[in-house]
């Protein structure tokens, strides 16, 4: 018997290359993913308005009543611009057939936009759980259940982007695993 030889399907074995072709067809895919719900989550995000009357007195909720709520779309925004941008570049690159050694640089900006969006969503998602639940210790009361809709678009938006962040974090690891091979 001579040597030991590695399983390919063992988990010491590294994963499987990744060719030029295929690893662009994914990050086209991924960069589209994240800039249709990044575009998605901004644009209901900045329509979710509702306004109700109580006590014959009109009440509105929109989405720059809360300063999370703007950050969330502004972070939504630059994400979707860069994506946008980003997926330009790639097309652009294929079509010519030459490659720049940009990619650290490209990497470190999926980066940065995976912690904007992060941001934007988590401030956003303290807002909407207040909104939900209220803060009982501070007198805030909770607003789902009298602007029952204008919660559901907001939730449905944080959604939006936290599938959004999912597919930028997505392309850090497809980067990350093109890079070790």
């Amino acid at each position: 018997m001579a040597g030991k030889q590695a399983n390919p399907l063992s988990s010491e074995a590294h994963p499987l290359p990744i060719t030029h072709k295929s690893f662009l067809l994914s990050q086209i895919i991924v960069r589209s993913i994240a800039a249709i719900t990044s575009l998605s989550a901004t644009i209901l995000m900045v329509t979710d308005k509702q306004s109700i009357s109580l006590f014959g007195l009109p009440i509105t909720a929109k989405y720059t009543y809360a300063p999370a709520f703007r950050f969330f779309t502004a972070s939504n925004s630059i994400a979707f611009a860069y994506s946008v941008l980003s997926l330009t570049y790639l097309l652009l690159k294929k079509a010519q057939g030459s490659g720049q050694k940009i990619g650290f640089f490209v990497f470190l900006l999926d980066l940065i936009m995976v912690v904007v969006v992060m941001a934007g969503s988590s401030g956003a998602t303290a807002m909407a759980w207040l909104g939900k639940y209220g803060n009982p210790h501070t007198g805030w009361l909770p607003i789902c259940g009298t602007f029952k809709s204008f919660c559901f678009r907001a939730a449905f938006s944080l959604s939006l982007s936290y599938v959004s962040f999912f597919a930028l974090f997505l392309l850090i690891l497809l980067s990350r695993n093109k890079n070790t091979q």
